[in-house]
C-alpha cells in the first residue's frame, strides 16, 4: 500500500510541478517544550518521504474540494496567494545570474514555474553574490 501511495505522490507532484507550482522543500521546525510547556529550543528536521506524501495528498484533497465547490457554485472562501513582493523578485536576479544566466522573464512577468526552475538550478550552489546562501534543499 505504501509503494502505491509513493507512486501516486510522485505522479501528483509531477503534475503539480508541470502546472508551474513552486516546491521550496524546506526542513520542518519542531518547537521543543519542557514539561511545563516552556520552549526549550527548536529542532530542524528535513522533510522525508512521509512528509512529502502527506503534503501532496493534502494539496490534492484541497484541489478536489475547491473544484467540487466551484462546480456546484457553493459559496465559500478561497485563499489566493498575492503576487510576490517586487523587492523579493529583484533578489532573484542574483540567483539567476549564478544559476541561469540565460533565463528570461516572460511577457507576463515572473511566474511560479520560473521561480521553481531557478531553485532547481541553484540547488547545491555554495553561495550567491553578496553572501546569501543558495538553496540547499534535499530531494
Amino acid at each position: 500500500m505504501l509503494r502505491s501511495a509513493e507512486a501516486l505522490r510522485e505522479r501528483l507532484e509531477t503534475r503539480r510541478r508541470a502546472r508551474g507550482s513552486v516546491d521550496f522543500d524546506l526542513p520542518a521546525p519542531t518547537i521543543l517544550l519542557d514539561v511545563e510547556g516552556v520552549m526549550t529550543g527548536i529542532k530542524i528536521e528535513p522533510r522525508n518521504r512521509a512528509h512529502r506524501m502527506i503534503e501532496e495528498f493534502m494539496l490534492a484533497a484541497n484541489e478536489a474540494v475547491a473544484t467540487w465547490l466551484s462546480a456546484d457554485e457553493v459559496p465559500c472562501l478561497f485563499r489566493i496567494h498575492d503576487n510576490p513582493d517586487p523587492l523579493k523578485i529583484e533578489g532573484l536576479v542574483g540567483l539567476r545570474e549564478v544559476a541561469r544566466p540565460d533565463a528570461e522573464v516572460g511577457p507576463r512577468g515572473v511566474r511560479p514555474g520560473d521561480i521553481q526552475r531557478l531553485l532547481d538550478d541553484a540547488e547545491g550552489l555554495p553561495a550567491l553574490p553578496g553572501g546569501h546562501a543558495a538553496c540547499r534543499c534535499a530531494r
